[in-house]
């Protein structure tokens, strides 16, 4: 019963993350990086990583980068760039993202 008081009391305390692509001061840098491992549906282990990371190039502009691979057997990697389009204060922001990058999927033998 504790367990469900904690969990409760949490959720009402918990403060909302504002979410959504916006800019990196300049200079100012954020990376991300994952490994995960586990035990597929055949009974073989396997792992997925990730990283991801930008960058505030200019005030206008952040650069950035996302990897992640499933064991060679599919991935990507895309680079991208983001810039603002409108700022309405506290109604949100608007930015638009430009990135390429490429996609790749083999069969396991």
């Amino acid at each position: 019963m504790k367990g469900v008081i904690l969990h409760i009391a949490l959720l009402l305390i918990a403060t909302p993350a504002w979410s959504g692509a916006w800019l990196r001061e300049k200079d100012s840098a954020f990376v991300a990086a994952a490994v995960t491992a586990f035990k597929d549906p055949d009974g073989r282990y396997d792992y997925k990583s990730s990283l991801y990371a930008e960058w505030g190039y200019r005030p206008n502009l952040t650069i950035g980068f996302d990897f992640e691979e499933h064991r060679d057997v599919y991935g990507h990697a895309l680079l991208f760039a983001r810039a603002p389009v409108a700022d309405f204060g506290k109604w949100g922001r608007f930015t638009a993202e430009f990135g390429a990058g490429a996609h790749h999927r083999h069969k396991r033998a």
